[in-house]
């Protein structure tokens, strides 16, 4: 009826402007109870205490501890510390392991675990512990772990002279300091202070530590650490690389450094590294019906410059289905 007060009902486009102001509202709420959700998930330091409690008296000389993911790592070494030792902060894989915890958050997994089914799992307010039964480690001798009875040798005009074994004050380590310098190192020539070999730990081209031996070579006459009794086993695995800083920086570019390995005076690998490589590993199959031998490493490179070699090794019978 015309000139009627009848109630009309508002059309869309009112009822859309007249909503307008109720949508930064709609997004203090989501952010609120995202907040809510993800303040729920931390892991708080009661929960990587406890979790640190449960493994510490657990670790065994054969069993590992991992982190993930890779991020959650310091918490980790912060609740166990010295507990870990180098050698499990800086192992490469799970071979010299019979078991493994791993500590982790959000139902992450390291690619090395990702096949297997944990034997235990206990769970620490928002940090999982998980157990790993890898079965006997195939790991018969460790190079590093034996580095202290090894004939340490530099040869110069083709004759060898020993490297003795000092104690000096270490140096480097840390964020701009370059390689760590141990204390404890065969020293090969005092006036070339880097010309040493010795245990340590080394970073690598993806900034990951790796318990290794320091073995910087001289030139083209190489750096020789003998280790005189070895169990040869069915493999021989190494691993070398340089600090990540002077793979990165390709400081040499084609200029390759060498890595020899001889049994009882006979070469029976070679490996040759490039600048940007990143670490890599040489397998050898010792000769047949030989079970043990005197095992020499050598070094050699056209430009000793910056050639901060480490490398690790070990020895290995052949392994078991569950390692498989």
């Amino acid at each position: 009826m015309e000139g009627s007060n009848a109630w009309q009902s508002p059309s869309i486009g009112e009822r859309v402007r007249s909503a307008v102001w109720l949508v930064p509202l709609l997004f203090a709420v989501a952010e609120l109870l995202g907040h809510g959700v993800m303040r729920s998930r931390v892991a708080t330091d009661d929960d990587w205490r406890r979790a640190g409690d449960y493994v510490r008296p657990r670790i065994g000389p054969r069993t590992q501890v991992l982190a993930a993911p890779d991020w959650v790592e310091p918490q980790v070494r912060r609740e166990l510390g010295a507990a870990l030792g180098l050698d499990r902060v800086g192992s490469l894989d799970l071979a010299p392991f019979d078991r493994v915890y791993l500590i982790s958050i959000r139902g992450h997994l390291p690619p090395s675990l990702e096949r297997r089914a944990p034997a235990g799992v206990r769970r620490f307010g928002e940090v999982t512990v998980a157990r790993y039964e890898l079965g006997p480690s195939p790991m018969l001798y460790d190079f590093v772990a034996h580095l202290d009875g090894a004939r340490v040798e530099r040869l110069v005009d083709g004759v060898p002279t020993r490297c003795p074994a000092v104690r000096v004050p270490g140096r480097g380590g840390g964020l701009g300091f370059g390689p760590y310098w141990p204390e404890e190192r065969f020293v090969c020539d005092p006036v070339r202070p880097w010309l040493f070999v010795a245990k340590t730990v080394n970073e690598d081209r993806d900034l990951r530590l790796r318990t290794c031996v320091w073995q910087h070579p001289q030139g083209e006459e190489p750096i020789r650490v003998t280790f005189p009794d070895v169990p040869l086993g069915t493999q021989m695995i190494f691993d070398a690389d340089i600090y990540y800083e002077h793979e990165r920086n390709e400081v040499h570019g084609p200029v390759p450094f060498e890595l020899r390995v001889a049994i009882d005076g006979r070469n029976v690998a070679t490996m040759h590294h490039l600048d940007g490589q990143g670490r890599k590993r040489m397998i050898v199959r010792p000769p047949a019906g030989v079970a043990r031998g005197a095992v020499s490493i050598e070094t050699t490179t056209a430009n000793p410059h910056l050639r901060t070699i480490c490398w690790s090794g070990r020895t290995e019978r052949a392994a078991s289905e569950a390692r498989r």
